[in-house]
């Protein structure tokens, strides 16, 4: 039997796992939840996690590093389509159409997340005035936060834990938002609850808020969602995938990837000075943490031990997260692509992460070209077959090259990448929203103004 070592290894490499217990054989391969949820039947739960054997931890580890970077290409997603459908709402009312109160609270939230802070801090300010009253107190506390005066307030807080900073216990108000109880979870390292609230965000099928309008011929609604529930939910999982390996410090550079990826990078860096860092893969995550904690000149040298197709790949992925850097990962496509993609092919190819890579750096139509090669058809694409993670990424990029062309059918097609996964966790929202900014004009009319 391979070593729990060996097995969490391969995670950082493929996008497959081919060692699949017999006793949970009938689920789908990469149903990330269902699996974390058989393990944790088997357990009892989860609060003692000490007794888990090495089969069960690495399940447990590979299905939370799963799905939590799985929820993060959700987020990549979910804050491109909330900016083009609030844009477009605000749009619309500015024209003398049918206003949807709550547009200039979610383009002001896409703005944000997308690092356009000038002009999120108008749409704030316009929120402010005319969005509902729940959201105009949201918009204040988001306002704040750009101004450098978010205080101790939980818009402060999950700003302060996505930048690594230290955040101390989260308070969250009667109806805030579910990213505030998730955070809240996560900071009190309370396992159990973590996952609990986790479930609970996962579980939802339409976006957190709807504005209900009059048209025409009758009522419409129109959903948005904040993409910072997203972020949060896949830090929760790297999280709980740290915890899962904690005290186990013969595996101590999976969990440093684990806080890394959970928006912990000095915890991580703790976790990598007992571990073997040495190793292609490891090198490109220490690097990372170490860019992320601003030791640049560290990260190069990190960064100069990787080598290999999976781990250069890996690292593609990490300068475009980090920097826009989208050198490497063009560099890397241009040399597969003389051979026709086929390296790409391999499990162990990390094509995903070019991928990723790829799109981070707005290069949509070769992003699509790579998943093309490590993924099955969009048709035949299932769970037992392909991370959900790859359906997502597949229907981002399609979306993306659809949005800079002007071709209002790509986002069609994208439907059509995201539905093998549109019933999976966390997805049924997104797949609405995208579904709301495909709607062509001739079936909305006048009701909803496309």
């Amino acid at each position: 039997m391979r070593t729990l070592a060996g097995r969490l290894f391969s995670l950082c490499a493929t996008l497959a796992f081919t060692t699949v217990p017999a006793r949970i054989a009938a689920q789908a391969r990469f149903d990330h939840t269902a699996r974390i949820d058989g393990v944790l039947r088997q357990l009892g739960g989860a609060r003692d996690l000490t007794r888990a054997s090495n089969d069960q931890l690495s399940q447990l580890y590979e299905n939370l590093s799963g799905r939590g970077q799985y929820l993060y290409d959700l987020y990549a997603l979910d804050r491109d389509l909330v900016l083009e459908l609030a844009a477009k709402r605000d749009s619309i009312g500015r024209s003398g159409g049918i206003l949807s109160p709550s547009a200039m609270f979610f383009l002001a939230r896409a703005l944000h997340e997308v690092g356009r802070t000038r002009e999120a801090a108008t749409a704030y300010a316009r929120a402010g005035s005319s969005a509902p009253a729940r959201l105009r107190a949201e918009a204040t506390s988001w306002a704040a936060v750009l101004s450098g005066k978010g205080g101790s307030s939980w818009h402060q807080q999950v700003t302060d834990w996505r930048q690594g900073k230290p955040v101390g216990s989260v308070s969250c108000a009667v109806g805030a938002p579910t990213a505030c109880g998730v955070l809240q979870a996560m900071v009190s390292g309370d396992v159990p609850a973590i996952l609990r609230v986790t479930k609970e965000a996962l579980s939802r099928t339409t976006p957190e808020y709807v504005d209900t309008l009059a048209g025409k011929t009758g009522a419409f609604t129109i959903e948005y969602s904040d993409p910072v529930l997203y972020a949060i939910l896949g830090a929760a999982d790297y999280f709980i995938a740290g915890r899962v390996l904690q005290g186990r410090t013969a595996l101590d550079g999976f969990r440093a990837i684990a806080l890394l990826r959970a928006g912990r990078p000095r915890d991580a860096l703790a976790a990598f000075a007992s571990a073997n860092a040495e190793a292609p893969t490891l090198s490109v995550f220490l690097g990372e943490a170490q860019f992320a904690t601003g030791d640049r000149a560290a990260a190069e040298q990190s960064w100069k031990r990787v080598s290999g197709m999976a781990a250069v790949n890996m690292l593609a992925d990490s300068r475009a997260l980090l920097a826009n850097d989208g050198a490497l990962a063009m560099r890397q496509y241009d040399a597969e692509s003389r051979k026709q993609l086929r390296s790409l092919q391999a499990p162990d190819s990390a094509g995903a992460y070019l991928a990723r890579a790829l799109l981070r750096t707005n290069h949509p139509e070769q992003a699509l070209q790579v998943l093309r090669v490590v993924r099955p058809l969009s048709q035949t694409a299932s769970l037992d077959r392909v991370q959900p993670l790859v359906p997502v990424l597949a229907a981002h990029a399609t979306y993306r090259l659809g949005f800079i062309r002007g071709e209002q059918s790509r986002y069609v097609d994208a439907l059509t990448e995201l539905l093998p996964v549109a019933a999976f966790s966390g997805a049924a929202p997104v797949y609405r929203m995208l579904q709301q900014v495909s709607v062509p004009a001739a079936s909305t009319g006048d009701v909803r103004g496309f």
